[in-house]
C-alpha cells in the first residue's frame, strides 16, 4: 500500500514564512494575495510590509516597467479616466481601468512612485495605490498654492511626501518656496528648507530624488524682463535642495516670449532626460547618461513638430526602443 502524504495547509505554515514568500512575488500575484483571505489581505496593506516589499525590490534606479498609469481627459461627464497599460511585444495594450476608491473621478494623476500616485483637483489632493484603489487624503487646499512630490527613501525605507507652498515676498516682485515634509503613516511635517524661485509645475521623481524646473524671472538694467530655465532638487534621503545641473543650452529669453516654449522632465529607460518644447521648432530631448555630471548631457532626440500636438507628455522608453508619448492627454504615440 502506497503512502499517501498529506501537504500542510497555508494555515500551518508560520506566519514569518508567509510572509517572506509574499515579499518575492511580483506586483500583479501581490495584489490577488489580498483576496485570498482577510488575515491575507491585512498583511498586504500594513504600511510594514510595503516597506519591507519596496526594501526586497528597491534599486536606486530602477529598471523600466512595461506598465504605466496615464490619466486621460474625458468630456462627458468632464473629469478623467485612469487607464493601466502595458507594453508588450505585440504593442501597446490596455489592460483596464484603474479602480480608485473616490467619489467622483474628476483628479489627475501624477508624480508615479514605486506604486503610488498622487491625485488631484482643485482643492483636493490624495496619494493612491491604483493596485488596491485605496487613497488617502494629504491636503484640501488650492493647487495654485500648493505642489506636492512623492518617493522612496532608501536610507529610512519610508515613503515621503513633500510639500511645496509658494508666497509672494512682501516689498519686493519675487517669490520664495518653502518645502515641508511628511513620512507616509506619521502625523508630523517639517521644514526642510526654501528657495527664492517660484514652483509651478509638477515634479518628477528620478534616483532617490524629486526634482523640478523653474522659469526664473529677472530684469536688465533697461527694466527689460527676462526668464531662463533651472532645475531644483530633493534628496529625500537627506532631504537637502538644491540646483541641479542643466545641459549647455541658451534657455534665456525675453519674458513675452516664454509662452511659446515650455520643458518637461521625464525618465527614458535608465536616464533623466529634459525635454525642450518650442512650437516652430522641432522637439529637442535631452538625456543625461552619468547623473549629476552636467557634461554628460546629451541631445538624444529630434522630433519634427508638425507631426504631433504642441501638448505632448512623454511617458516611457519602449521595450523596443520607441518613445512612448501621451498626445493632447487622448491619444497614445509610438515615435519612433
Amino acid at each position: 500500500m502506497k503512502n499517501i502524504r498529506v501537504m500542510p495547509s497555508l494555515e500551518e505554515f508560520p506566519p514569518e514564512i508567509i510572509t517572506n514568500i509574499v515579499l518575492r512575488l511580483p506586483i500583479k500575484c501581490l495584489v490577488q494575495c489580498r483576496c485570498v483571505s482577510k488575515p491575507w489581505c491585512s498583511m498586504i496593506d500594513e504600511p510594514h510590509f510595503a516597506k519591507m516589499y519596496l526594501s526586497v525590490g528597491v534599486k536606486p534606479i530602477s529598471t523600466p516597467s512595461n506598465r504605466i498609469m496615464v490619466s486621460v481627459r474625458r468630456v462627458a461627464p468632464l473629469g478623467y479616466e485612469h487607464y493601466i497599460a502595458e507594453d508588450t511585444d505585440e504593442g501597446l495594450v490596455i489592460k483596464g481601468t484603474a479602480k480608485i476608491d473616490l467619489p467622483i473621478n474628476t483628479y489627475y494623476a501624477q508624480n508615479p512612485s514605486n506604486g503610488l500616485v498622487i491625485l488631484e483637483s482643485d482643492s483636493r489632493h490624495y496619494i493612491c495605490n491604483p493596485a488596491t484603489g485605496k487613497c488617502l487624503l494629504i491636503a484640501t487646499e488650492s493647487r495654485k498654492r500648493l505642489l506636492f512630490g512623492m518617493g522612496f527613501s532608501l536610507s529610512s525605507q519610508e515613503f515621503k511626501v513633500v510639500q511645496v507652498r509658494t508666497y509672494s515676498v512682501v516689498g519686493a516682485n519675487t517669490h520664495s518656496s518653502r518645502f515641508e515634509v511628511f513620512t507616509l503613516g506619521t502625523q508630523g511635517r517639517r521644514t526642510a528648507g526654501s528657495l527664492p524661485y517660484r514652483l509651478r509645475c509638477s515634479c518628477l521623481y528620478f534616483n532617490g530624488s524629486l526634482h523640478w524646473i523653474v522659469h526664473y524671472e529677472y530684469s536688465n538694467m533697461g527694466s527689460e524682463s527676462f526668464t531662463t530655465l533651472r532645475i531644483v532638487s530633493f534628496n529625500l534621503d537627506s532631504e537637502a535642495i538644491g540646483e541641479f545641473p542643466k545641459p549647455e543650452i541658451n534657455f534665456t529669453s525675453k519674458l513675452e516670449r516664454t509662452k511659446s516654449r515650455t520643458y518637461l522632465l521625464g525618465v527614458l529607460g535608465d536616464y533623466l532626460s529634459l525635454w525642450d518644447f518650442q512650437i516652430s521648432d522641432p522637439i529637442e530631448v535631452w538625456v543625461m547618461k552619468d547623473y549629476k555630471v552636467k557634461e554628460s548631457w546629451t541631445k538624444q532626440y529630434s522630433i519634427i513638430q508638425s507631426q504631433l500636438s504642441y501638448c505632448v507628455e512623454p511617458l516611457c522608453l519602449r521595450k523596443n526602443g520607441d518613445l512612448l508619448l501621451h498626445v493632447d492627454q487622448k491619444y497614445f504615440v509610438s515615435y519612433n
